[in-house]
């Protein structure tokens, strides 16, 4: 039998599958049980196993149909008493894109399928739930009380992969779930998006927190711990630099919440890998980006961001990049100090060439030029000072804007190709005209048209 957390306290810590014992804030009154290496790969429900046969699941001894089909549900659980705000909310949907990101990215053959994020409120306090691993025992019964369905059970042929996201849950973490997409797992927030409450523990980075979240979903898509040092489920630190095994890539892809393999971005700038001012691109296609003309980093949603000063300062490809024809996926995370002059956020528009994403006269606008030399654009309002996803997509039928996975503006055009442009690819600046003021982030273009679903987490 395995040995569970324990906590005697209003608080909590990492649920460590690396430590034998836990690295923490040890408050006098504060009694922790000493862990075994597999601490966080929590026990499933009485009956349930991962047994297949005959093309079903084992379940207290009978053979199950498996479902038709699983998503991944991610969650933000707001225990009695928490809050969170909605540029929590924001860093949260970040976040999840680069977890989202990082197992398309990881997996060959298909893709993990995603449920749009929802908030809920906990029945309880984070501190019950903290107690005795409550929150591991009592959330599904919540989530069922709450959404109809439960991690553990199957419901109109559809079965959830729960990746609940805590409020003051603080370093609490664990999973495990079954081949069918049955799965449940839990971490807190607090090093998200409360760093201040956490810096001081080892596990308090952000760095650490997209780790945890994609090691603990690993263990609820059926994942056990690996002794391959460089495996995410050895360890969460340096997720960037992790990856998965072979084998666990055949796992994870042998469950059923996963769907046809969508296709990859041409470029993804996240502005948090960059080394003497060079943007590193974290797709496959290497095409970085240059900080030009004062153009720097600072704190963004999550980790740094592109911060330009309106003047001259700007990002540009080295090279002629990102050149589509049928179809275009073009997004980035915008923080404008001002929205009434014309700025550039990322274009290829230099005569105009090929396409724009900018804003001007109050709005958000999306431009491209076709082949034959015409030019159709929609717009749709921005705000100064506040962080926004903003999405343009072509799919050779429309153009359209997303502002925060919602479609704000579209454009009908008949059998229209995106006219070719030899120039780079230039963020913050035209080059040399409408500078951007202040802070761009997470930069994906595709040439494909993506549906909602798969532009924002939270569509």
């Amino acid at each position: 039998m395995k040995k569970l957390f324990l906590v005697i306290a209003a608080s909590c810590v990492m649920l460590s599958c690396e430590k034998e014992e836990i690295v923490k804030s040890k408050p006098d009154n504060q009694v922790v049980e000493e862990m075994t290496h597999s601490t966080d790969v929590l026990p499933l429900p009485k009956g349930i196993s991962t047994v297949a046969s005959k093309g079903g699941v084992e379940v207290g001894g009978d053979t199950v149909a498996l479902a038709t089909t699983a998503v991944i549900s991610p969650i933000i659980f707001i225990p009695e008493g928490s809050e969170i705000t909605s540029f929590q909310v924001k860093q949260v949907e970040l976040a999840l894109e680069n977890v989202r990101f990082w197992y398309q990215k990881q997996l060959p053959n298909k893709d993990l399928k995603w449920h749009k994020l929802s908030i809920m409120k906990g029945a309880k306090t984070a501190e019950h739930y903290l107690q005795n691993n409550n929150i591991w025992y009592e959330a599904p019964q919540e989530i069922e009380a709450q959404y109809g369905w439960n991690p553990w059970t199957t419901t109109n042929g559809l079965n959830h992969v729960t990746l609940l996201l805590g409020r003051d849950l603080l370093g609490w973490a664990g999973g495990n779930g079954t081949v069918e997409g049955k799965g449940l797992a839990i971490l807190g927030l607090e090093s998200l998006i409360e760093l201040g409450k956490v810096s001081h523990e080892w596990w308090g980075t952000q760095e650490m927190w997209h780790g945890t979240a994609i090691h603990e979903l690993g263990h609820a898509l059926t994942l056990p711990h690996s002794d391959d040092p460089q495996s995410i489920m050895n360890f969460h630190g340096g997720y960037r630099y992790k990856y998965l095994t072979p084998g666990e890539k055949a796992q994870v892809e042998g469950t059923r919440a996963t769907e046809v393999k969508g296709p990859m971005p041409m470029v993804r700038w996240s502005f948090d890998e960059v080394i003497d001012h060079i943007v590193l691109d974290e797709t496959n296609n290497n095409v970085s980006l240059i900080l030009q003309n004062g153009a720097k980093l600072n704190q963004g949603l999550i980790e740094t961001a592109g911060n330009f000063n309106g003047i001259s300062a700007m990002a540009r490809t080295e090279t002629n990049a990102c050149n589509v024809n049928n179809e275009l996926t073009l997004s980035a995370w915008v923080n404008p100090k001002d929205v009434q002059k014309a700025q550039t956020i990322v274009n290829k528009w230099y005569t105009p060439d090929s396409y724009i994403l900018m804003i001007r006269n109050g709005f958000y606008e999306f431009a491209v030029r076709f082949d034959d030399g015409t030019i159709a654009a929609v717009t749709t309002p921005a705000v100064a000072g506040e962080w926004a996803h903003v999405a343009a997509v072509f799919n050779g039928h429309a153009v359209s804007l997303y502002v925060t996975g919602q479609q704000r503006a579209v454009k009908f055009v008949s059998g229209k190709r995106l006219a070719q442009s030899n120039m780079p690819v230039s963020v913050g600046n035209h080059p040399t005209w409408n500078a951007f003021t202040g802070q761009i982030d997470m930069i994906t273009i595709y040439d494909r048209a993506l549906p909602r679903n798969k532009i924002f987490t939270n569509y």
